[in-house]
């Protein structure tokens, strides 16, 4: 997998390509949470238009969503756009919002990036 960081004003935007598996996303996670920008963020998008296939089971789902509330604990303010096309990236987006039931944050699937840029939760 590869990805690409984008810090903006108060949004942070993941880009992820290619073949994604969860130390991939923990590895994500990591550089995003040791940014100094990190409390300041309130929107984060998270671009998966070009993730050809991901290996994540159930478990690694629930593993992403504890980080996610660890997050949480940090910042609270941070509202989620991902946006995905093809079914089985859906399916498995569907999963881990599914998984962050508990969190803070607002998170909405959507399948353009005007319409995640557009959405005020």
């Amino acid at each position: 997998m590869s990805y690409e960081i984008t810090w903006l004003e108060n949004t942070l935007v993941i880009k992820l390509t290619g073949h994604v598996s969860v130390s991939d996303l923990h590895e994500v996670n990591q550089q995003t949470l040791e940014n100094a920008h990190f409390g300041d963020i309130r929107k984060r998008v998270i671009n998966c238009l070009e993730v050809d296939t991901a290996e994540l089971c159930q478990s690694d789902l629930k593993i992403l969503a504890a980080m996610e509330m660890a997050s949480a604990a940090t910042n609270p303010h941070i509202d989620s756009a991902f946006i995905c096309r093809s079914d089985p990236i859906r399916h498995l987006t569907e999963d881990y919002i599914n998984a962050c039931h508990q969190l803070p944050w607002k998170v909405e699937l959507f399948e353009s990036l005007n319409d995640a840029f557009q959405w005020q939760p």
